[in-house]
Formats: structure tokens, C-alpha cells, sequence
């Protein structure tokens, strides 16, 4: 039996029996090592020896950028918690709600200013269409119109700083030999998160036009100014200290945190002071399962490097000779295919050790790649049979 189809039916073999995402991904990387093992004679305690990732996983948590990760997803827990989700969309509803089909493009803006919170796609979709879908609906719009809009916008949430893949994807790509600072990253998805809303916006004008849309009022736009001052405040302050060198991300997710505590206790006094153990029990078990992910998935990045397959590609890409854009649309799709498959945290980890240094090879900037990562694995996140936003 060829030994890809070996490695093909370890995969389908654990997805039908129902094997947790760390088991799946951790027996690819066990049969990786078993089919094209370190050293040829290599089995038995040798074998053992050479699968051992626990040099990568080292090396990952030696990143002080890890720190940043569960710092954003308890401060987007608390904000989801809240009042601070409801006080941005009535920013929104006031400020665009007024156009045509001004309810949904209220949702996408929603989904801008708290994904510029929270730093997690499902969080948003959770945090704002618990809100919004309902308006909508109400509002006229049909189910599917609803949950798709905000399921989209809601993906603004990795793509639009801070964004815990930016940070997974910094770290891999700098433990691949290419650094990536996550604060670069971060500026360098602020104008592509706003195109794409921007794109998303339009398109509700145009579809929305027979909706019915509440009237221009100044008035109303200056009290959902004064009641969610703070909520725009909160975003404002992380992404202007981040984009002006005031901090870098790991204070800014430890800030974010803090001003959350203190906003929602204390000035909206939305959240209890018994809820916060509950919500970092929450998070330890999540961020518990993000790393377990990243552990197995290690033990790939190394046998890539070993083996030095990315330099095995890029005499072959070279060979090929395609031009950059060709190159730009293989990889696009490469990924839009990954995004149906797997989750986001799991593709940056398998892939970016394979593809930063053969796209950096061929002259394309890293935190280009890392834009062009996250928005394709994105729409993985809107895409079967993964689809974890159409799940969430």
C-alpha cells in the first residue's frame, strides 16, 4: 500500500471514530514519523526517540508572545459577558442604521468594533448575533440573510487586530526563521479587515434597499456616543498604543483585560464580581485545548525541518519557474482548500513552516503571507464541512 494513502487513511480512520482534534493530528504526526522515519532503520526505541516534539513545543512556549493569547481571550470572555457588545451596536445602529439596508451594515460595524476587542472570530459571531440576529429578522430579513451576514462579519474578528492566530502565526513563522513581530502583524490587518467590511457593506446597501431604515438623528448618534464611550474607548486605546509603539501585544492583552474588569464592574456595572471565576475556568479549559493542538501539531514542524521538505519545494516551485501572481493564486487556494478542513489554529501550525520560507524564497514579505493566511483560513471558517461559524 503506497504510504500517502497509508497517511490518508490514519486521518479518516480517527475523524470516523470520532477522535478529538489533538488525537487526529497527533496520529498524522505519529505516521509521518513511521512512514518516512529520521534516521531509515529507525524503529523501536529509536523510533520512539526521533517522534519526540517536545523541542518545538519548547521552543513555542519560550515565545513571550504566547503570553498574549490567553490575555485577549479572557478580556474578549468579559466583553462577551457584558454590556460592552450591546453599547457598540447601538454606536452602530445610530451611525449607519440610517442608510440603505442600514440594519446590516449596523451588524458589520458591530462586528469591526468588537472584533477589535476580542481577537476571535467565534467570540464576535457568538457576542453580536446574539444581538443582531434577532433585529434583523425582525427588521424584515430572511434567516439566511441574517445568519450569514453576521456569521461573515464575524470573521472580522481574526482578520481585524488583535487576533490570536496573528499571534500562533507570528511565532511559527519566526520559529521557521522568518521573525515576524506580532505588533507589525497586527497593523498590517487593520486595512484589509476594513476593505472587506467595507465590500460587505456595500453589498447590504445594494441588497437591502426595500428594508425599512430608521431616520437620520444626530441626536441619537450623540447619546449612543455618551453611552458607549468606553466600549469605544476600549479598542481605541489597545490598537493606538499597539499601532504607536506605546506597548507592545502582550501588555496590550494584559491592559485589555484590566480595563475590561474595570469597565464592567465598575462604570456599567454589567458584570459581578462571582461571574470572573467562572469565565477563566472557561478560558483554561479553551486555551488548555488551543495548546494541546499546538503541542502534537509541533512535532510536524520538526519532522518539516528535519527533512527539509520546504527546501525540497522550493527547488521545485523554482523548476516550475511560475510568475508571482500564479504563485499568489496557488497559495490562495492551497489554503481556501485547508480552511474547509481544519481549523485555523491547527493550518497556521501544519502550514506555515511548509509555506513562510518557500514564499519567502520566492520574494513575497512574510506578513503578506500571514494577511493572505488568516483571511483565507477565514473563510474556512464560513465554509463546510468545517465551517466552525456556520457551527458556532
Amino acid at each position: 500500500m503506497p504510504d500517502w494513502l497509508v497517511l490518508v487513511l490514519t486521518v479518516v480512520a480517527l475523524v470516523g471514530l470520532g477522535a478529538p482534534l489533538y488525537v487526529i493530528i497527533g496520529g498524522f504526526v505519529f505516521t509521518c514519523y513511521a512512514l518516512f522515519p529520521v534516521q531509515p532503520d529507525a524503529f523501536g526505541a529509536d523510533f520512539f526517540r526521533n517522534f519526540d516534539p517536545t523541542e518545538s513545543m519548547a521552543s513555542f512556549a519560550d515565545q513571550p508572545a504566547l503570553a498574549a493569547i490567553p490575555f485577549f481571550m479572557i478580556a474578549g470572555a468579559i466583553m462577551g459577558r457584558g454590556s460592552i457588545a450591546k453599547r457598540l451596536v447601538d454606536v452602530a445602529e445610530a451611525f449607519f442604521g440610517w442608510l440603505p439596508g442600514g440594519l446590516a451594515v449596523s451588524a458589520i460595524f458591530a462586528c469591526v468594533f468588537f472584533a477589535a476587542i476580542s481577537g476571535s472570530s467565534p467570540v464576535t459571531v457568538v457576542t453580536i448575533g446574539a444581538v443582531m440576529v434577532p433585529a434583523l429578522k425582525e427588521a424584515g430579513y430572511t434567516d439566511r440573510m441574517a445568519h450569514g451576514l453576521v456569521t461573515a462579519a464575524g470573521g472580522l474578528g481574526i482578520i481585524i487586530p488583535p487576533s490570536i492566530p496573528m499571534v500562533v502565526f507570528a511565532i511559527y513563522a519566526t520559529l521557521s526563521g522568518h521573525p515576524v513581530h506580532v505588533e507589525e502583524i497586527f497593523i498590517a490587518g487593520i486595512l484589509p479587515g476594513i476593505f472587506i467590511a467595507l465590500l460587505l457593506s456595500v453589498y447590504c446597501m445594494i441588497t437591502g434597499r426595500k428594508v425599512p431604515r430608521k431616520k437620520l438623528s444626530f441626536r441619537r448618534m450623540g447619546q449612543a456616543l455618551l453611552d458607549g464611550a468606553w466600549s469605544l474607548f476600549l479598542p481605541a486605546f489597545i490598537l493606538g498604543g499597539i499601532a504607536t509603539g506605546m506597548f507592545d501585544a502582550v501588555e496590550a492583552a494584559a491592559i485589555s483585560v484590566v480595563l475590561a474588569i474595570v469597565v464592567e464592574l465598575f462604570i456599567h456595572k454589567s458584570l459581578k464580581v462571582h461571574e470572573l471565576p467562572s469565565i477563566l475556568s472557561e478560558m483554561a479549559v479553551l486555551m488548555g485545548s488551543i495548546l494541546l493542538i499546538i503541542a502534537v501539531a509541533g512535532g510536524f514542524s520538526e519532522f518539516v525541518e528535519i527533512k527539509e521538505i520546504p527546501d525540497a519545494m522550493v527547488a521545485w516551485i523554482r523548476e516550475l519557474d511560475p510568475s508571482p501572481l500564479e504563485f499568489a493564486l496557488i497559495l490562495n487556494l492551497v489554503l481556501l482548500v485547508v480552511g474547509c478542513f481544519l481549523d485555523i489554529i491547527s493550518a497556521i501550525v501544519l502550514f506555515v513552516p511548509l509555506l513562510v520560507p518557500l514564499s519567502h524564497e520566492l520574494g513575497f514579505d512574510p506578513l503578506h503571507i500571514g494577511i493572505i493566511f488568516i483571511v483565507n483560513l477565514e473563510i474556512g471558517y464560513l465554509t463546510p464541512p468545517l465551517g466552525l461559524n456556520l457551527f458556532v
